[in-house]
């Protein structure tokens, strides 16, 4: 499979993630959005627990082929060792996440595998390890901004616990998304330029 096919599941993790919780929440009456853990829509007092849960693991999966593109992606155009390495653990801070997500959904809760080792946490420096490979020295700098300004944000949401809980998850999965667009991008320009 080729990066940019990779990086197109990236850019669709998000989207995939917004259908997964919206179905969950038709499937649950009374579930309270901003105050309720996602986890509870695929439990034992869930309706149709496994929609949901099939749904984590699309997600993961779709993480994971993301993950796989970024690493790929950013071997092929950078320049810099410094901008690989960043991308490569970009990449890798997504495959974690994107794996301790696939286990939510195989493993619901009460499992204690539910939280997959806690492999989701890495998911947090997915924005800031993107925007440090993203970043160009004379480049607009917008999508590394936009990263930076999501890493911050989660960071704010996971210190003063903020509402709504699934805020952290859904900034790591954006930040996926526009690092996978915006390598897609790279790889288009550079192809178009015969850059490879």
């Amino acid at each position: 499979m080729k990066s940019r096919q990779l990086l197109a599941a990236g850019v669709a993790m998000p989207l995939v993630y917004l259908a997964t919780l919206t179905l969950g929440v038709a499937l649950f009456p009374g579930y309270r959005v901003l105050e309720d853990q996602p986890s509870i829509l695929g439990g034992p007092d869930a309706a149709q627990p496994a929609a949901f849960n099939a749904g984590l693991v699309l997600t993961g999966a779709m993480g994971v082929a993301g993950a796989i593109g970024i690493a790929a992606a950013v071997q092929a155009i950078a320049r810099n060792p410094v901008v690989a390495l960043m991308g490569g653990l970009a990449g890798l801070s997504l495959l974690l996440a994107s794996v301790g997500l696939a286990m939510a959904g195989v493993f619901p809760l009460p499992s204690p595998l539910h939280y997959g080792f806690g492999l989701a946490t890495f998911g947090a420096l997915t924005p800031l390890l993107g925007a440090v490979a993203l970043w160009r020295p004379g480049g607009s700098g917008k999508a590394a901004l936009t990263l930076a300004g999501l890493f911050l944000l989660i960071l704010a949401f996971v210190l003063t616990g903020a509402p709504p809980p699934f805020a952290p998850g859904v900034c790591m999965m954006l930040s996926a998304s526009i690092l996978c667009l915006n390598l897609r991008q790279r790889q288009s320009m550079q192809g178009a330029n015969g850059v490879r």
